[in-house]
């Protein structure tokens, strides 16, 4: 059995219905998000491993691990530090490329732009925002990010090659004004969702948005699956356990403030505890076919039953709307 360890400290966990290390990790954040204590990393039978690679988690039964570490930290402490160090280093490292200082090429200045990238994405995961949209789909911030990112490790693998080293200014003199807005303006709108954490209406409405667009986008992943571009399959199906994941926390939080009753809320005939049982028992029938490596399976799945039952979901993030406007 998985002993579980939290910060190096061994926790006594009974084991319900969790299969996978997806199913034991989500039940784990759940718990600690009610203490507002957040997962920043894992550590599975000693690999340090990325909680946001939920494919890496489907695919691992909670038998085949012997020790499950979560590295927490406090909610507030997370989000409030990472947020002033991110300006602060970006105004910093604005003020090094105006003066042309040689300081930008240090490994130290490669290593904090790749600091700036992962807290970005660590706190829009914490808060569920999607990066790929923000602040609109055309330039969002995660665009800018990856241009970063390339542009660090080309330097970090020739730091002398003169050709990459102008290619390198030249990112970061088109994109780091850019990003110091919109870094503001999404620390802005992140702070704000904190203060307004009572207000659920606007993140179901948010929700609802991401779920029609992304049932549009799951019917390309048979094609994809079929035509070897499983990088991209595979990406659509991690955001579709990031959202309905998302969901369910919404669901758990009205739920536990008596705000509903999923056993009651109806939409298409159908109740929302009922839907949420059987995108659950799907949810398992995608990670049965990741580990037999069937494509052709998962492809069907989305084709035919997925998508299908994806595209219920707006129906009930409108029910729990409007559940929370007759709350007040």
């Amino acid at each position: 059995m998985v002993a579980v360890f939290i910060n190096g400290e061994p926790i006594d966990v009974q084991l319900e219905q969790e299969k996978t290390l997806n199913d034991l990790v989500s039940s784990m954040e759940r718990w600690l998000g009610e203490r507002d204590v957040i997962c920043t990393a894992l550590e599975v039978d000693g690999r340090h491993v990325d909680p946001a690679d939920r494919l890496f988690l489907m695919q691992r039964p909670v038998s085949s691990v012997e020790k499950l570490n979560l590295i927490t930290a406090p909610l507030s402490e997370i989000e409030g530090e990472n947020s002033v160090e991110i300006m602060h280093y970006l105004a910093r490292f604005d003020a090094s490329l105006r003066s042309e200082s040689e300081e930008i090429y240090s490994s130290e200045a490669r290593e904090g732009l790749r600091w700036v990238a992962g807290s970005l994405r660590l706190l829009a995961g914490l808060r569920h925002f999607d990066l790929n949209s923000f602040p609109d789909a055309e330039k969002p911030i995660a665009k800018i990010l990856s241009a970063f990112e390339q542009a660090v490790a080309g330097l970090d693998a020739a730091p002398n090659d003169e050709n990459i080293r102008a290619r390198y200014r030249e990112v970061l003199c088109a994109n780091i004004e850019v990003l110091i807005r919109q870094a503001y303006d999404f620390l802005v709108v992140l702070n704000k969702s904190i203060a307004d954490e009572e207000d659920i209406g606007a993140r179901l409405q948010e929700l609802r948005r991401a779920f029609v667009e992304h049932t549009d986008q799951v019917g390309n992943i048979s094609a994809d699956l079929q035509t070897g571009n499983e990088a991209r399959a595979m990406s659509l199906i991690q955001q579709t356990v990031f959202l309905l994941e998302e969901l369910v926390r919404l669901v758990d939080i009205m739920d536990r403030r008596s705000i509903i009753n999923p056993k009651e809320i109806q939409s298409g005939g159908e109740f929302l505890a009922d839907w949420l049982s059987k995108i659950t028992q799907t949810g398992q029938d995608i990670i049965a076919a990741f580990h037999e490596k069937d494509t052709i399976l998962l492809g069907d799945l989305f084709e035919y039953e997925i998508k299908e039952d994806l595209a219920g979901a707006p129906g009930f993030l409108d029910e729990l709307k409007k559940k929370i406007v007759e709350d007040g």
